[in-house]
C-alpha cells in the first residue's frame, strides 16, 4: 500500500488587507503528499 502524507508549506501574502486582518505575512498551507 502506497503511504500518502502531508506536507505544509508557508505561503507568503502580499495583499495589504489579508495582512492588517490576520497580522502575519506568511500562512501555513497543507497540502496531500504521495509518498511522504
Amino acid at each position: 500500500m502506497p503511504r500518502v502524507g502531508f506536507a505544509r508549506t508557508m505561503v507568503a501574502i502580499t495583499d495589504p488587507e489579508v495582512i492588517a486582518t490576520s497580522g502575519e505575512t506568511h500562512h501555513p498551507i497543507v497540502s496531500r503528499c504521495p509518498g511522504c
